[in-house]
């Protein structure tokens, strides 16, 4: 009889690996389904495990977010963090699925409600101006926001300008909030 070869002793290692990943391997992947569906349908909601946030791209810095329900109101602190001052032209707030849900600006039709919220003019230019490496309270108005008690992710899309250039030079910068639209009650 013919010795067993030796190069099959030195494999046998990885039958060990091969063996448990058969027996739970499907018990893994069962989990990974069910995780999945509930997420699918809404009944796990990962925002609601995400802590309150604001974050924008682009050399700022995005804080003390607020959705006031009592004013209809989206407040947060906006930190310019570049070494020139800016010129703030748009704001816009936008749901999950994208639909816009606040907007405030100083061209189009919602130059109406926004001339009171930016402030005045810098340069020749109106829009809100942000010193260099400053901060100030964002204000716009919203009244589509409903009381849900739950945190939900927004984006934010800001256009601005630098202030050694014009509104010819003016750049998109977007980013997400995450926050529970809320209201104070006494």
């Amino acid at each position: 009889m013919m010795p067993f070869p030796s190069f099959f002793l030195r494999h046998k290692r990885g039958a060990g690996f091969l063996e448990l990943f058969m027996t739970y391997g499907w018990a893994v992947i069962i989990l990974a389904i069910i995780l999945g569906t509930l997420i699918y349908f809404g009944l796990f909601k990962p925002t609601g495990l995400l802590p309150e946030k604001c974050v924008l791209r682009d050399n700022f810095k995005c804080s003390e977010q607020r959705l006031d329900m009592d004013n209809q109101r989206v407040n947060f602190r906006l930190e310019n963090q570049r070494d020139i001052g800016v010129m703030i032209t748009k704001v816009r707030v936008f749901d999950e699925e994208g639909l816009l849900m606040c907007e405030a600006g100083i061209e189009g039709e919602d130059a109406i409600t926004s001339k009171a919220l930016f402030m005045g003019t810098f340069g020749g230019n109106t829009g809100w101006h942000i010193n260099a490496l400053e901060w100030d309270d964002i204000s716009i108005p919203c009244s589509k926001f409903e009381p849900s008690g739950e945190k939900k992710a927004y984006t934010l899309r800001m256009v601005f300008f630098l202030d050694d250039a014009s509104p010819a030079f003016s750049h998109p910068v977007e980013g997400e909030m995450v926050a529970i639209p809320e209201t104070i009650e006494i």
